[in-house]
């Protein structure tokens, strides 16, 4: 989200507003707008202060771009109204009250379940795939809850998309659950049921609503025609509407806490071929999800912790006569995924450090140790994985050095 204009009264107040309207995209009257941060709740105690930072929040004045007007005009007449001393202090509600804005939809990103996103396709679901025979929406989407999140989805045809492509999900009709696609896997074969590869999806992206209908789609894409059979891909300028609308709707995800056990169970439970295991160390872009309790997130894939320890041989990096005990799920060496630069820290890297490179496989002694043991005896095993993935890191466009690395966990 770009940083506000200032640290004014006027600022505050839009600062204010956006905990208000938790998302909202939809048009609002200039007087609904003061309705929603009325001066008794914002801590200005002078009518004259509360009526000039409300004049100056619309105006352009500190190059202030908070609201998008219906009318053009009236930000310029906003502007000269803040610059003007001898102005009608109550006019931005007495003149200009019935006019209608939208907040700048940039402002209102981090209320956004997802991140901004490049693709958007809707994925249709058969009531014809023997998963799925027999089900009602609320059946599907307890699957969505209780399933996807540590299993593949198989398909029959394949979508066209990349990773980080907003998939929604629609089931008779309606659009009942959406995530993020994470890999696309084509098996060497077709296998029984006619399943010619499968999709894995981030686990923390995955989320369900209540379910859009026809109507609904529209009020977003104005020239939606239909739910198909096929897939559909819909235009990515309408995003914010689209995020609007699934608030609205009471967006959940499945997994709405970052649970390190979660994490570690989801990576153990996923199933891939070793054929799929075609690392290519390159940048990627970080993915941030917004859980319904207002906490941001950057997303962790399971598919690529769980190449990283395949590529491994489910070994661990530090010492690989680590071997305390046989995974009841895959039956290999138990060993778990440690994120070498830690990913609460993505914020001060423009790519994301949720890739293979900055990814080792540790046993469960070494991976408490590097978490929990003194600094002292953490700085050896941090310069040792720092040694093995310096140059890796930098291919992923990650460049730290290691006295920055050994600030992150002391």
């Amino acid at each position: 989200m770009p940083k506000f204009k200032g640290n004014a009264n006027a600022d505050k107040l839009f600062e204010f507003l956006l905990s208000r309207v938790r998302g909202n995209v939809k048009e609002y009257t200039i007087a609904e707008i003061g309705a929603l941060i009325p001066m008794q709740d914002t801590g200005i105690l002078k009518y004259e202060s509360y009526n000039y930072a409300m004049t100056s929040m619309f105006s352009g004045q500190k190059e202030r771009d908070y609201f998008v007007f219906n009318n053009p005009r009236l930000k310029n007449e906003f502007t000269y109204l803040a610059n003007d001393a001898t102005r009608n202090n109550r006019a931005w509600k007495q003149l200009y009250g019935k006019e209608k804005v939208r907040i700048n939809p940039v402002y209102l990103q981090d209320s956004f379940p997802y991140s901004i996103l490049h693709s958007i396709r809707i994925l249709p679901m058969s009531d014809r795939d023997p998963e799925f025979t027999g089900k009602t929406i609320e059946n599907i989407q307890e699957w969505f809850r209780d399933e996807l999140p540590y299993r593949n989805y198989n398909f029959k045809t394949g979508m066209n998309a990349e990773r980080g492509t907003l998939v929604l999900f629609q089931y008779k009709a309606h659009i009942i659950a959406s995530a993020i696609l994470d890999q696309k896997i084509i098996y060497e074969k077709p296998i029984e049921g006619g399943y010619k590869g499968y999709y894995n999806f981030i686990p923390s992206s995955i989320a369900l609503f209540n379910p859009l209908d026809f109507s609904d789609m529209t009020m977003v894409w104005s020239g939606f025609i239909g739910f198909k059979n096929s897939q559909q891909n819909l235009a990515i300028s309408v995003y914010p509407e689209l995020m609007s609308l699934l608030l609205d709707k009471n967006i959940a995800f499945s997994i709405d806490k970052d649970s390190e056990d979660l994490y570690q169970d989801a990576i153990e439970r996923i199933v891939l071929d070793y054929d799929s295991l075609d690392i290519e160390d390159k940048p990627s872009d970080p993915i941030k999800v917004t859980t319904s309790g207002g906490k941001q997130l950057w997303s962790r894939s399971n598919v690529i912790p769980k190449k990283a320890i395949m590529s491994a041989d489910y070994k661990c990096e530090l010492d690989d006569t680590h071997m305390y005990f046989t995974s009841k799920t895959t039956r290999e060496n138990y060993v778990e995924a440690h994120h070498l630069i830690p990913m609460e820290f993505q914020d001060l890297f423009e790519k994301s450090l949720d890739v293979e490179a900055n990814i080792i496989s540790l046993c469960p002694v070494c991976h408490k140790k590097v978490h929990h043991a003194t600094f002292d005896a953490k700085k050896l095993i941090l310069e040792n994985m720092y040694k093995k993935r310096k140059d890796r890191l930098k291919k992923c466009e990650i460049d730290t050095s290691l006295e920055e690395l050994f600030s992150f966990y002391n």
